[in-house]
C-alpha cells in the first residue's frame, strides 16, 4: 500500500503509525509547504531479500504526529521512477519528478479559489496527473488529511465493578446528548454499553497465565491445585490488583465510535447460547444493532469497539 507496509491513524489524536517498506517517504503538506515525512526506517521493498541475508527482512514501525490541517500524500514509486519526457526526449530526472509532484500536491491541498482545494480525492488526483507522460508501471497513491481542529471525544476508567456498569452508561448518556446525538440512537448506543462493558468486567477479574498470553481464543482454564503461586512482591500480585476498564466515547461527523479496553488479554468471540443459559447473548446484539464493531489486542489487555450513526437511516 502506498509508500508503508501499514498505517494506523488515529484522527482524534492525529497519530500515525507506519512501517515504511523501501519506497520514498511520504510527502507532508503544512501550511503552504511541502516536504519529506521524517522517516527513521526505510526498509527494504516488500519481497526483496539481497544475498547472505537470512530469513525475512523485518521491517520497524514509527509513530509521528501530524500537525492540524495537513495533509499526507504517500505513493509508490511506479508514480515517479522512469517518466518519460512531454517531448519524447529521454526521461525526467528523479529530482525533477519529486519537484512536479510537489508543486502539484501543494496547489491541491492549499490552493485559493478552488472549491475543492484541501479535499484528498483532489490531492490524490493532482498527484497521478503531476507529471506528464504514460507510466509503465503500477501506481498506488493514498491522501490523508488530518482534522484542523480537535475531534470530540471523552474517556473515563472505572473499577471493574458490577455497579460500574451504570455508571458507564450514564457517561455516555450524556455525553451523547452534549453531542446532540438523536435520541434514539443515544438510546441504543448505551444499550450497546451496557453490554460490551458487562462483558468487561466479567473477565476484568481473570488474570491469564503469562504462558497463555497470545492464545486469545481458548475458553477458562481451571488452575490445577498444584500451581506454584505467582512470583515478585505481594503488591504486585495480579489477585491483589485493583482491576479496571475503560471507557472511551468519539464523534464523527456522521457516527461515533465507543471503545472500551480492559486487561484480560483473550479477544471475545461471538457463541451461541441455550434457552437456558443467564449469558453468551451480549456480542450478538452489538453484532445486530451496530454498523460495525471489533476487537483488537491492546499492550495491557484488549480494546472491543462498536460504531452507531448519529442519526437513524431512513428505511
Amino acid at each position: 500500500m502506498a509508500s508503508c507496509i501499514y498505517m494506523i491513524y488515529d484522527a482524534w489524536s492525529r497519530s500515525l503509525t507506519f512501517a515504511n517498506a523501501g519506497h520514498a517517504s511520504p510527502m507532508l503538506v503544512c501550511d503552504g509547504k511541502v516536504g519529506p515525512l521524517e522517516t527513521a526506517h526505510k526498509g527494504v521493498l516488500l519481497g526483496v531479500r539481497g544475498r547472505g541475508i537470512p530469513g525475512v527482512p523485518a521491517y520497524r514501525e514509527q509513530t509521528v504526529t501530524l500537525p492540524p490541517g495537513s495533509a499526507l500524500v504517500t505513493y509508490t514509486d511506479g508514480l515517479t521512477d522512469r517518466r518519460s519526457r512531454a517531448d519524447g526526449n529521454g526521461h525526467y530526472t528523479e529530482s525533477e519528478v519529486v519537484d512536479m509532484l510537489a508543486d502539484a500536491v501543494r496547489v491541491a491541498a492549499t490552493g485559493a479559489g478552488s472549491a475543492e482545494a484541501g479535499v484528498a480525492s483532489a490531492v490524490a488526483h493532482a498527484a497521478e496527473h503531476a507529471v506528464p507522460g504514460s507510466i509503465d508501471d503500477d501506481m498506488a497513491i493514498l491522501v490523508l488529511r488530518s482534522a484542523p481542529f480537535d475531534l470530540a471525544s471523552k474517556e473515563q476508567s472505572f473499577p471493574a465493578e458490577p455497579i460500574m456498569v451504570s455508571e458507564a452508561r450514564r457517561l455516555a448518556a450524556g455525553t451523547l446528548a452534549t453531542w446532540e446525538m438523536d435520541p434514539g440512537q443515544a438510546e441504543l448506543a448505551c444499550l450497546l454499553v451496557s453490554e460490551v462493558v458487562t462483558n468487561a468486567v466479567l473477565h476484568a477479574s481473570v488474570t491469564p497465565s503469562p504462558v497463555r498470553r497470545y492464545d486469545f481464543d481458548e475458553i477458562d482454564a481451571p488452575v490445577p491445585a498444584t500451581a506454584p503461586p505467582p512470583s515478585g512482591p505481594a503488591h504486585a500480585s495480579p489477585a491483589r490488583r485493583s482491576r479496571q476498564f475503560v471507557i472511551r466515547l468519539r464523534r464523527g461527523a456522521e457516527s461515533i465510535w465507543v471503545e472500551v479496553f480492559d486487561p484480560d488479554l483473550r479477544l471475545p468471540r461471538l457463541r451461541s447460547a441455550a434457552a437456558t443459559d443467564e449469558g453468551g447473548r451480549g456480542l450478538h446484539l452489538v453484532e445486530q444493532l451496530a454498523t460495525r464493531w471489533g476487537s483488537r489486542p491492546t499492550p495491557e489487555g484488549k480494546a472491543v469497539w462498536f460504531e452507531i450513526p448519529l442519526t437513524a437511516k431512513d428505511p
